[in-house]
């Protein structure tokens, strides 16, 4: 991972950074990112699996050199020392959320969910295929459940026979309703699988980064029919957002232009996406070594929609939500405030470098985590809510309070915490 800003300088608290490798490290991650590509390239066509396990191992010699040569080049840091996070079935546990504080026929109406920043789709698929909740995920990078897949499939052997444990008390360690969270939503994910079949739902994919240009258009119509020319200038404005997007890999330095990827050292704004980098990576390699079957094909093919089927989507969405999705957080309730939808997000990172004019009530500039979630209360004083979810690592949500509980909510006692 990027280290924790280090100034070049001489001086106590500083290392002088290594100029002769830059060359070497830009060649090891261009390596390893080729044959990641090369490996799902294998597993999306159906090749033999002798061919795709070759792969996974030269990927992952390639990731230890990649590894190595980032680690004598680089100080350690706070995110290349961390324990990695213990949040099995967050996307489960957040459907469980979504379904509670909305209700499953609220969120079934009109179009469905707009899963903004969606990731390889496990939120969408537990909406999809638990609570029957059609979903568009909205995230310029490729869909890919084969873990989900393989959840489904499982059956029985997912959860441990007999009843499941008592709900443990208030008072029990954090550990504790982390574990039972996470069997319940096995429990449940299992019993969908019981009633509704073998077969599951694919959810829709829309291969695009979530920005003001696109909905502001449609809010701005309020409800009115677009016309011709509104509907040609989103067409365009979506080809050129989607173009865009088809050229962004997950890396690093966070979501970049791939050939970016490599070129220049992380700003210090970059720096703070590389926990997130760092777990999503983690996702992606197992799930490659796990893909080795050539008979499953879990990609999700993206939907190119037309225009209207773009303004329609949006302007009818029941709700939209976020699984930490960065730097779309923001946009994501600035969408459900201006259009009156339901929404809820568990932001992750603060992107203050990449958002230097964000300031709160008082005018101060918005630079940690605890100050982005009040920032984003103080966008609706007693509309928005805040609860902490039953996983590690960032898990406050921030949503939009029902009518029956705007009136007196009480804040959150964690929100000045951060987790």
């Amino acid at each position: 991972m990027p280290d924790s800003h280090v100034s070049k300088g001489k001086g106590k608290g500083h290392e002088q950074r290594n100029e002769s490798s830059p060359d070497a490290d830009a060649a090891a991650t261009a390596a390893f990112h080729a044959c990641k590509a090369k490996v799902n390239t294998l597993r999306r066509t159906g090749a033999p699996k002798s061919s795709v396990l070759a792969a996974v191992d030269e990927m992952r010699a390639l990731q230890k050199a990649w590894h190595a040569c980032r680690a004598a080049d680089r100080p350690k840091s706070r995110y290349q020392t961390r324990k990695k996070l213990q949040n099995c079935e967050r996307a489960g546990i957040f459907r469980q959320f979504l379904v509670r504080a909305f209700g499953a026929e609220t969120l079934r109406a009109g179009s469905g969910v707009l899963d903004v920043a969606g990731g390889h789709g496990f939120l969408a698929f537990e909406l999809e295929n638990v609570a029957r909740v059609p979903v568009t995920v909205v995230d310029p990078r490729p869909l890919n459940m084969i873990r989900m897949e393989r959840k489904w499939k499982l059956g029985e052997t997912l959860i441990a026979h007999g009843s499941l444990d008592a709900q443990p008390p208030a008072s029990a360690p954090e550990e504790a309703h982390r574990s039972y969270a996470a069997r319940l939503v096995h429990r449940e994910l299992h019993g969908a699988r019981v009633k509704y079949g073998e077969s599951f739902v694919k959810p829709r994919h829309w291969r695009h980064n979530w920005e003001p240009r696109l909905f502001e258009p449609i809010i701005a119509a309020a409800g009115a029919p677009p016309s011709v020319h509104e509907l040609e200038a989103l067409g365009a404005l979506a080809t050129e957002i989607r173009e865009s997007a088809l050229q962004m890999a997950w890396t690093v330095k966070g979501l970049v232009k791939v050939a970016m990827a490599t070129a220049r050292e992380p700003s210090r704004g970059e720096e703070e996406l590389a926990a997130a980098a760092e777990e999503e990576e983690e996702e992606e390699e197992e799930e490659a070594g796990e893909a080795a079957s050539p008979t499953e094909h879990a990609t999700v093919e993206a939907e190119v929609p037309t225009s209207r089927a773009m303004w329609d989507r949006i302007e009818h969405c029941s709700a939209i939500v976020g699984m930490h999705p960065d730097g779309a957080t923001e946009a994501i309730v600035d969408f459900a405030l201006a259009s009156n939808k339901p929404f809820a997000v568990v932001p992750c990172c603060v992107y203050s470098a990449l958002a230097p004019t964000r300031r709160n009530a008082a005018g101060k500039r918005v630079t940690e985590y605890a100050a982005f979630v009040q920032y984003l209360r103080e966008k609706a004083p007693g509309r928005i809510g805040v609860e902490q979810l039953p996983f590690e690592g960032k898990n406050l949500v921030v949503f939009s309070l029902p009518a029956t509980r705007r009136s007196g909510e009480p804040e959150c006692s964690r929100c000045d915490d951060e987790p």
